[in-house]
């Protein structure tokens, strides 16, 4: 629970049920400018260690008023770590104006089922 409200022009929320998926996740701001997540062995050995354990896996991000434009989140699955072929989904959750009063939230399913190539999974537009 926050003291105050918290608002942000937007949340991006990524959930994966999968905690064996190996994936990059590329982010492109309006800029053209990109970072690259890495959900992988080599990586972030650490982390999916912790997610085993907490028995999720997530990552969020926060949009603010200086992060005006068309933003957009690619995805490069790189198949799982198990012995199992498990079906990988991704679940992402948008939130618009979060924290205000006129917050909304988009929920999009995304199969991550072809192995090393980048797909769009959202194209957000803060303003």
């Amino acid at each position: 629970m926050y003291l105050r409200k918290i608002k942000h022009k937007a949340r991006i929320i990524f959930e994966w049920n999968n905690l064996n998926a190996e994936f990059d996740l590329s982010i492109i701001n309006p800029q053209k400018r990109f970072f690259t997540w890495s959900h992988t062995m080599a990586e972030n050995t650490q982390r999916i260690f912790q997610e085993k354990e907490l028995g999720y896996g997530l990552e969020e991000f926060y949009l603010t008023s200086s992060d005006i434009g068309e933003w957009t989140f690619n995805m490069t699955y790189f198949g799982n770590h198990s012995k199992l072929d498990e079906p990988t989904y991704v679940k992402i959750t948008i939130y618009k104006n979060f924290g205000s009063a006129n917050e909304t939230k988009n929920i999009k399913v995304v199969r991550l089922h072809k192995k090393n190539i980048e797909q769009t999974v959202v194209k957000l537009i803060v303003n």
